[in-house]
């Protein structure tokens, strides 16, 4: 009794053998002859002759099911198979199931493929399902229609599989390949094909190159826990409903968007990607990136975005670039992570002029300042790298005086621009180190007038004389106001520094003056704006 008999569609003649024709694992020369033949002879189909590109081809046309479960498909023999349909049409040349019409169900669930088969430009007009099926060789679906859809669940793609311009009616390709290495092994092209409803990948995993370029998704498209390990094509794809990549899906190499449309929203949760390309995509609705990783590069050059994008809990481990890129209705980067400095300073300035374009002025300007902060570090990071990458004792010099020009430089910022006015943003922070730089000389000039006769470089440390009296400064009150009109640059002439406190007050003197141009400069700022 043949093993496979629980599937209900032994060969009569061979059943009573361990294995029938049709579910023998491993067959002969002779026994694929007459599995081909006999295949035929099962199921019956009509034979019929069309006109392909100006010559005619013959065809088989499957009027009843196909239930083909655990078949164990050979390699096709180059010979001729002779068979004739019930109105005597004849078949005989090499076996093809390329332009076939299957117009009831097709179930080769289960099934293995030991050669390479080609369903090129076949109709499925009914369920097609080819669940836990083992593709030993590759396999080509190229012009294929499916009007219901093809199941393959489970399946074993060993070598390349092509969809190219294929039409899908719905595709599943759930829990696929996930235990025993069971892979897309080789790549898989779906290059032009079109999805007409839902595509559902759950657990599926790709070794090599998938390619999606030029698709049609009509219908929504999930991947849910997927694997890409090889190169991931989705360049000039569009995408007419949702889009999701959820719950650990991965790409492990490049993955590319580039000139791709999403219509509708699309959700990118807890995801990783080696290298994106999203460049020159349109997004006609909301985009969300929650808890994802961009391993190297997330490029977004070119890009449209006609509604909000929200990056939440994404961490950037790379190079990041949104030039030229448009926000129609701005974006939102919060609880993100930032390895290199030049990808937090290229998120800060995108939020900027995001904020900018909104009104939102006060969010602008704190963007701005952790913007000029991050370039602070990328101005280290850079003289770092010049000076690890320096080979020559010129180029070690080199490297070395920039490094000190660098941190010297970001030392300057930091004290004149950071925080004294962060940045010019807060007019508030220059008033209150104002007070505080006046304070602090009042305090100075006080306490340093009592050691007035005390020589440094032949130089005494000196006091604040009054035209009233001929001693010293006295009393804080004296010393404030002293400072105040110092500060400020109005001069009096009541009082007058001697020794090194004419150096002192010349320093406050400056520092007064540029104060003052900050307070101005920024409180009109605010204001005009």
């Amino acid at each position: 009794m043949c093993k496979m008999e629980r599937f209900g569609n032994c060969d009569p003649e061979t059943a009573d053998q361990e294995y029938c024709i049709f579910h023998k694992p491993n067959k002969s020369e002779e026994e694929a002859r007459e599995f081909w033949k006999k295949f035929l002879e099962k199921f019956k189909p009509r034979v019929e002759e069309i006109e392909v590109d100006g010559e005619k081809v013959k065809r088989l046309v499957f009027e009843k099911e196909v239930n083909a479960r655990g078949f164990v498909f050979p390699e096709i023999p180059k010979v001729a198979i002779e068979y004739k349909d019930k109105k005597g049409n004849r078949w005989d040349q090499r076996f093809s199931f390329e332009y076939a019409v299957f117009k009831n169900d097709l179930r080769f669930s289960s099934s293995k493929f030991k050669g390479e088969f080609s369903f090129k430009e076949a109709i499925f007009e009914k369920y097609a399902g080819f669940k836990g099926c083992m593709f030993y060789k590759e396999i080509s679906f190229d012009n294929t229609y499916f009007k219901q859809g093809i199941r393959l669940n489970g399946s074993i793609f060993k070598e390349k599989c092509s969809f190219r311009r294929s039409c899908l009616g719905s595709s599943s390709l759930e829990d696929s390949f996930s235990i025993m290495a069971k892979t897309f092994e080789r790549g898989v092209d779906f290059t032009n094909a079109s999805f007409n409803s839902s595509l559902k990948c759950v657990k599926t995993v790709f070794k090599e190159k998938v390619t999606f370029e030029r698709v049609k998704f009509n219908d929504e498209i999930t991947f849910m826990n997927a694997k890409f390990h090889g190169v991931t094509s989705f360049k000039g794809a569009i995408f007419y409903e949702s889009v999701k990549f959820i719950d650990g899906t991965i790409f492990s190499k490049l993955v590319s968007f580039d000139s791709a449309l999403f219509k509708q929203r699309v959700y990118f949760t807890r995801c990783v990607f080696g290298n994106a390309n999203f460049e020159n995509s349109t997004f006609e609705d909301s985009v969300r990136f929650e808890s994802v990783e961009f391993l190297n590069a997330a490029v977004f050059k070119g890009s449209l975005f006609k509604r909000i994008v929200y990056f939440e809990k994404t961490d950037f481990n790379g190079y990041l670039s949104f030039s030229n890129s448009i926000f129609q209705r701005g974006i939102q980067i919060t609880k993100e992570h930032f390895k290199l400095p030049e990808a937090e300073a290229e998120a800060r300035r995108i939020q900027r002029l995001s904020y900018e374009k909104e009104g939102k002025r006060d969010d602008a300007d704190r963007m701005f300042v952790l913007e000029r902060r991050a370039y602070r570090k990328v101005l280290r990071h850079c003289a770092k790298e010049k000076y690890s990458n320096a080979k020559t004792l010129y180029q070690k010099f080199e490297a070395i005086m920039f490094l000190i020009y660098t941190y010297i430089s970001t030392a300057i910022e930091i004290v004149l621009a950071d925080w004294i006015s962060l940045y010019g943003t807060s007019w508030g922070r220059i008033i209150l180190n104002s007070f505080w730089v006046i304070t602090v000389n009042a305090i100075l000039y006080q306490a340093l007038s009592r050691f007035s006769h005390t020589m440094i470089l032949r130089i005494p440390i000196g006091t604040i004389y009054t035209n009233s009296t001929s001693g010293g400064i006295s009393g804080l009150l004296n010393a404030l106001y002293y400072s105040l009109v110092t500060f400020t640059t109005l001069g009096y002439g009541d009082m007058h520094p001697t020794g090194w406190l004419k150096a002192l007050s010349a320093i406050e003197a400056l520092t007064g003056a540029v104060f003052m141009a900050l307070i101005v400069a920024v409180m009109a700022r605010k204001w005009m704006r």
